[in-house]
């Protein structure tokens, strides 16, 4: 309800994802960018919002909440306002949804991508160091590049890196 700076929800899920129950009557746009929305994302969700008001045009923003209770969840908010023939805001129609656990997935692969290509390295350079010191194997080997996928130069410039480093002790 645009005029009354009331949202009215139509479930009890909405009730949940804030922490609230259906005594409490949902929220105003004020209340929920000043009591839910996490401080770092509110100016995003306002500048989203405020923008989609004066065109009478649609919005999306992904941003942090605090429940009631104080944890904290994701939210995907999506909604459109439609405008009188004056151009005010009549209608604001919207739904958003909860995708913590989405979050916690992409956190969870976006830190498992980054220990694979850390093991990866690793891994690298340890045959890199086995290239080194043992006079059998040579990076020219074509052997050598096709199971490292690496090309003899980059493997030479690996192997010269490991060769400064041993000299050195």
């Amino acid at each position: 309800d645009v005029k009354a700076d009331r949202m009215v929800w139509a479930n009890d899920r909405a009730f949940e994802i804030f922490g609230q129950i259906r005594a409490d009557r949902g929220l105003t746009r004020q209340q929920l960018l000043q009591d839910y929305v996490h401080p770092d994302d509110a100016k995003a969700v306002k500048e989203a919002m405020r923008a989609a008001r004066r065109k009478g045009g649609s919005h999306h923003v992904t941003c942090r909440i605090r429940q009631k209770g104080g944890s904290e969840r994701w939210l995907q908010i999506d909604g459109k306002y439609e405008l009188t023939d004056t151009g005010e805001p009549s209608r604001h129609i919207g739904v958003f949804a909860d995708i913590t656990e989405r979050k916690a997935l992409e956190q969870e692969a976006k830190e498992l991508s980054e220990r694979l290509i850390n093991l990866q390295e690793e891994e690298r350079q340890r045959i890199a160091r086995e290239l080194a010191t043992n006079p059998f194997l040579r990076p020219s080997s074509p052997e050598i590049q096709k199971r490292l996928g690496m090309e003899g130069r980059e493997l030479w410039e690996i192997f010269g890196e490991t060769r400064r480093r041993k000299d050195r002790f």
